[in-house]
Parts: C-alpha cells; structure tokens; sequence
C-alpha cells in the first residue's frame, strides 16, 4: 500500500513537471505577431462594405462554442447600435471543414473567412475562442481582447494589448 502511494505521488510529481516544461517552451517560442492577410485564410462570405473603414475587428470563432458565438452576437448588437466604422470579421478557428454559408450569414457580421491551414492557433499562438484582434488598414494589429469577460459582459477589447 505504502509503495502504490509512493508511486501515485511520484507519478503526479512527474506529471507536472512535463506539464511545466511544456508550459515555459510554449511560453518561450517565438509566435509571429497577428497580422490581417486575406490571402492566408479561406474566404466563406463577404458582405458589401458599410462605408469607409477606418480598420478591421476580427473575432475568433469556433462553431461548436455557444459562448463565442454569443459574444460575436452581442458585439454585432453593440456595434449596428453604435457609429463603429470597424469592419466586423468572423474568422472561423479550429473547424475541420469549410463553414456553410447558412452557418456565415447567421452570424450578422461583415465577412466570413476560415482558418483552414490552423494558422491562428500554429502561428499566432492563439488558443481562446472568442478573441477580438483590431487590424488597421494595412493589415497591422493594433489592439486584442475578448468578446466577453469573465462575468458575461460584452467588453472592448484592451487597447495595445496582445492578449493571450
């Protein structure tokens, strides 16, 4: 009995000490800094524009996650309701297969695309869906946050900031 929980405790202790070296290389690469490239993504829909942009909000979505996709809405709701001359992306993360239109046009957003070759999450480093990236109009990220805080409240996403 004294040698199963000997046994027990050294296989946890060695359990997190994999889970930490495989925190600090994670946390050590390189990632390459988000940048808006139409060219490296899949597109699904694009809407006419609503005039002048002055950027690009993209929303990481994943349609499997009610959360995310509630986030987007209320962020949709908040914008049509305000003067935001952001253009409002979807970009579909983490999804096996090429989004169906009906799925796109649902989501009440500008564009649509899809992140086929995974380059969110392999290139960027991104894991949280629901993530919001601001782009200017050259493509350059100059703001991230989330659709929803902690508590459910749709927030603005955190200005400089790069987010997680």
């Amino acid at each position: 009995m004294r040698r199963t929980l000997g046994m027990m405790w050294l296989g946890l202790v060695a359990s997190i000490l994999v889970l930490g070296l495989v925190w600090l290389a994670d946390r050590g690469r390189s990632w390459e800094r988000p940048r808006w490239e139409v060219a490296r993504f899949e597109p699904i829909l694009i809407e006419a524009p609503r005039g002048e942009r002055s950027g690009t909000r993209v929303v990481a979505v994943h349609p499997g996650c009610p959360h995310c996709l509630a986030g987007l809405a209320a962020l949709v709701g908040r914008r049509d309701a305000s003067r935001d001359t952001l253009g409002l992306i979807a970009l579909v993360v983490d999804w096996p297969r090429r989004p169906g239109e009906h799925f796109a046009r649902s989501l009440g957003v500008d564009e649509v695309w899809w992140d086929e070759q995974g380059l969110w999450r392999r290139h960027w480093g991104r894991r949280v869906y629901g993530e919001t990236y601001t782009f200017d109009r050259r493509g350059r990220m100059v703001e991230s946050g989330h659709v929803l805080s902690p508590a459910g409240e749709v927030i603005a996403p955190a200005k400089g900031g790069e987010g997680g």
